[in-house]
């Protein structure tokens, strides 16, 4: 191998690079076609055109220094010491872009869109991404291995190999000059204004076609760049007030303007317990979906007990979101975190706070362990006395004791103990819990409960786990019937978000027919001493759970929600709620998501998604501007 200049021998490395990022953008194509059959020929191609730009701005914002160190016109950059170091710098900021890229493509089979700001969150759970790479994805992790340690010495033999011009002239300086423009070029893609960013790379008006262009470095990179960069055209408290409004509320700060309280309050000290189920679609619940899955018995049953709710959805595509519409109320807006990575830094409404101030003793758990999601600060901060993780609960006898969750431990072991911990507290009392067995690696419990042939990394895995999560509920429900609390309590059962599982191996399992279905999760209401049973098609997320507590228990205190109490027969519904970068609203009349620059997947007659398209204007940067300000709730 030799090389002409040091020019050519750049661009020939500048050029495989170029190709292995679009080598993975085609991998993320092939393996992901229903995520893309949306888009016709043309829109398919102009989508990978505008790939090229996203490579463009990630390569020469990452290896810039290289590129330019690689053609400085200086003799003393020639020598092979100082190649072999080019060449080493290049090949490590190359192989941790391919790297990031790769987990995000495995990753999309989750979510069906690319990392963004949950990259730092997803890097805390170590244990949990060693027993995934080693278990569901080990061929993959062993390819990737062999091909970093390949394109490593690739870069290695072409910065070491020989160049025939050893001299530099005064057209050389110039040349150098020339390639900077090019760099600074390639990176902003813009002439004025911020730089070439996410929601520029989508070719046309669909999530399919940002999705295709993007690639999974360069979206955590610029999601995390552009965190608090909040647009404020639209900012307008009035008109966000007009769309939280009803007849039951009213708003009582000027200062704190979303802060409402119901003014038909009237307490009634019911108990009430919230359980968090991890990744329970409503696709695969047979009360729900109509189908013959066969692996919710408990559920299906008390779905005939209960106040169901056929329409709701999860605000976010992870657990940590539905924890904080839940207990806060807040379906975070654009350019903020999530609860327990700063979000907590402002003021909000906490459901275990006002519990306590209601007189009401509180109690979380989750079948994690303590630490996962920070949920140990994060329930305390939300008023929760009372906190047990995994590492709390003891290993029952009929699990399997072969295989053990590396994420936590079964959800029966945590039942258990969750109903223990709450027959110990005095009435009223307030208890949340999430499980954890439905999260894939799906481990099997036991022989017991394999209804299908089981595979860790299959949908037959996840039926099976399902299925045993699910006779877990119902034991705790059965144990709970026999408490004297049980008349008294009001069971509130959902789901943290849907089940995007990467590891599907049955065609069609996952397909959705809309955004907003990608989101579709149980709601069940169970009190049978309290309410009659009623299925009920009313339009709800999670972040309505902390109003219709509220509603429930008759509190007069001053909230403040991005939802609306299930039971305001009153009040128009919608859903605010959010994919990575997108956030989207949902009304009875139609349905949208926007990236930052354009609107996506919309669904509804003309009229009725532009006005829909201005009021997630409005309710996205009013909610930002006010949590920026500190001015969502009064402290």
């Amino acid at each position: 191998m030799k090389f002409k200049s040091v020019y050519r021998q750049t661009f020939t490395a500048l050029l495989i690079s170029f190709a292995i990022l679009m080598a993975l953008r085609i991998w993320l194509y092939l393996s992901y076609p229903n995520d893309f059959a949306m888009l016709d020929t043309r829109e398919t191609f102009l989508s990978f055109l505008m790939g090229l730009r996203v490579d463009m701005s990630t390569l020469f914002t990452f290896l810039a220094l290289p590129i330019l160190f690689a053609i400085v016109p200086a003799k003393r950059l020639l020598q092979p010491l100082y190649r072999k170091a080019i060449g080493l710098v290049w090949s490590i900021m190359l192989l941790v872009i391919v790297m990031i890229i790769v987990g995000d493509i495995l990753y999309f089979g989750f979510v069906h869109r690319h990392l963004a700001s949950e990259l730092a969150i997803i890097a805390q759970d170590v244990d949990l991404l060693i027993e995934m790479a080693t278990s569901l994805y080990l061929s993959e992790l062993l390819v990737t291995i062999v091909a970093m340690v390949l394109l490593g010495l690739l870069f290695m033999k072409i910065f070491t190999a020989p160049v025939a011009r050893q001299g530099f002239g005064k057209s050389d300086l110039l040349k150098f000059l020339l390639v900077v423009i090019v760099l600074v070029a390639g990176i902003r893609q813009h002439i004025h204004g911020r730089s070439f960013g996410i929601p520029d790379a989508f070719a046309v008006s669909k999530t399919a076609s940002g999705n295709l262009a993007l690639n999974g470095f360069f979206s955590a990179y610029r999601s995390h760049k552009g965190k608090g960069k909040v647009d404020t055209r639209y900012i307008d408290i009035n008109a966000t007030r007009a769309l939280l409004d009803s007849p039951r509320t009213e708003f009582v700060s000027s200062k704190y303007p979303l802060m409402r309280q119901f003014v038909d309050a009237q307490k009634k000290p019911y108990n009430v317990v919230v359980i968090m189920l991890e990744s329970w679609s409503a696709r695969f619940i047979d009360s729900y979906a109509g189908s013959d899955y066969g692996v919710t018995p408990s559920f299906d049953q008390l779905s005939k007990e209960s106040l169901m709710f056929t329409d709701f959805y999860a605000n976010g595509q992870r657990s940590i979101e539905g924890v904080t519409s839940m207990l806060a109320g807040v379906t975070q807006p654009s350019g903020l975190a999530n609860l327990g990575w700063g979000l907590e830094l402002n003021n909000f409404s906490y459901l275990g706070e006002l519990a306590k101030g209601n007189g009401y003793h509180t109690m979380a758990m989750q079948s994690s362990a303590r630490r996962s999601f920070r949920l140990d600060s994060v329930t305390s901060l939300a008023g929760f006395d009372d906190y047990y993780g995994s590492e709390d609960m003891a290993d029952g006898e009929r699990e399997s004791k072969e295989t053990k969750p590396r994420f936590g431990t079964w959800d029966g072991n945590m039942f258990r103990l969750f109903h223990e911990k709450l027959s110990a507290l005095k009435e009223p009392f307030m208890g949340f819990t999430f499980t954890s067995t439905t999260h894939s690696p799906f481990f099997s419990p036991g022989k017991a409960w394999e209804k299908y042939p089981h595979d860790n990394a299959s949908e037959n895995g996840f039926f099976n786990a399902l299925y045993y999560a699910d006779m877990m509920l119902g034991e705790f429900i059965e144990a709970s019937k026999k408490e004297p609390w049980f008349d008294n309590t009001i069971f509130i059962m959902t789901a943290d978000h849907t089940l995007g599982s990467g590891v599907d191996k049955k065609e069609g399992f996952f397909d959705v027919d809309s955004p907003l279905q990608r989101h579709h999760i149980p709601l069940l209401i169970y009190a049978p001493k309290i309410f009659s049973p009623e299925r009920l098609e009313i339009l709800g997320s999670q972040s309505d759970i902390f109003p219709t507590v509220i509603d429930l228990l008759g509190w007069d205190d001053a909230y403040a929600s991005t939802g609306k109490s299930l039971f305001d027969k009153e009040a128009e519904r919608h859903i605010y709620f959010r994919e990575g970068n997108n956030v989207g609203l949902a009304t009875s009349d139609a349905q949208l998501l926007y990236n930052g620059r354009l609107f996506m997947d919309a669904e509804g007659d003309a009229e009725s998604i532009e006005r829909r398209k201005k009021e997630l204007l409005i309710l996205d940067q009013t909610l930002s501007g006010l949590v920026i300000q500190n001015r969502w709730s009064k402290p």
